[in-house]
């Protein structure tokens, strides 16, 4: 964005080109999935203040100009001015230090669960849930390519052709992956986040985290379209297990919002 001065508000983050007339800021960055983002000048200008805005969830940014740091209160939630003035090939430096935080989503006008939500920096992670993707003709008004299809996706459940369904259904709380609660005195210093290079996001997502949790066998309905959360808050745990989340847009089906575990 810009005033009516000229000075040019940097809002969000991401790769990009950034045409400002007398100057061309060229960003580099992973940002959400990394903490830093480099502006390399092209052009020059002496008056065109550049600001960048501060993240309301970071509390210790940092900002430097060719490796000088840029002194000032980098305030949660507003804007920072970098400079004002630019020569050719200078090069700004945004780090954004991000932490895990766990907090109570306020679900006071519905369940009343307050279940628990894990955020890395800006990101909200979920612990996916296995899929079975079926192809399906679907009803397009515009044929679709030849290979293409429409899909449903399922989650993958462990079934016995041959069983008796009601008891399969007795089992599900057992062998499914996702009736899982989160403690909400979590210890942060056992939570372990790992980067990631390369690849398709939704097979191998930039960032991970583990931490500690628990089974909780009845944390959910055990019937496949039955979606409503069924538990009591905070919930009985039945064995303790390690949970690997991923950011939330890297998985289809997902567990987001947590159970707080009775421990």
């Amino acid at each position: 964005m810009t005033d009516a001065d000229g000075g040019i508000y940097i809002s969000s983050y991401g790769p990009a080109n950034l045409d400002l007339g007398d100057l061309t800021l060229e960003a580099d960055t992973h940002y959400p999935f990394r903490d830093t983002v480099t502006f390399t000048v092209h052009g020059s200008s002496a008056n065109k203040p550049v600001n960048l805005r501060i993240p309301s969830w970071c509390a210790a940014a940092e900002v430097t100009v060719n490796g000088v740091a840029v002194e000032g209160d980098k305030k949660p939630g507003t804007y920072f001015r970098a400079g004002n003035t630019w020569n050719d090939g200078d090069v700004i430096v945004l780090r954004l230090p991000m932490n895990v935080t766990v907090r109570r989503l306020n679900d006071g006008d519905s369940w009343g669960h307050f279940p628990l939500v894990v955020e890395y920096g800006p990101l909200v992670f979920s612990l996916p849930i296995p899929e079975v993707w079926k192809p399906i003709a679907g009803h397009p008004h515009t044929p679709l390519p030849e290979g293409w299809s429409w899909y449903d996706v399922e989650p993958d459940l462990i079934n016995d052709p041959g069983g008796d369904v009601y008891e399969q259904i007795v089992l599900r709380k057992h062998n499914i992956g996702w009736n899982v609660a989160i403690g909400e005195n979590l210890d942060l210093s056992s939570v372990e986040i790992t980067e990631h290079e390369g690849g398709y996001v939704w097979e191998n997502p930039p960032l991970t985290i583990k931490l500690p949790g628990y089974k909780a066998l009845f944390a959910y309905a055990p019937y496949v379209r039955k979606t409503q959360e069924v538990y009591q808050a905070p919930i009985d745990v039945h064995g303790e297990l390690t949970l690997t989340l991923v950011p939330y847009g890297c998985t289809c089906l997902r567990i987001t919002c947590f159970p707080r575990a009775n421990v």
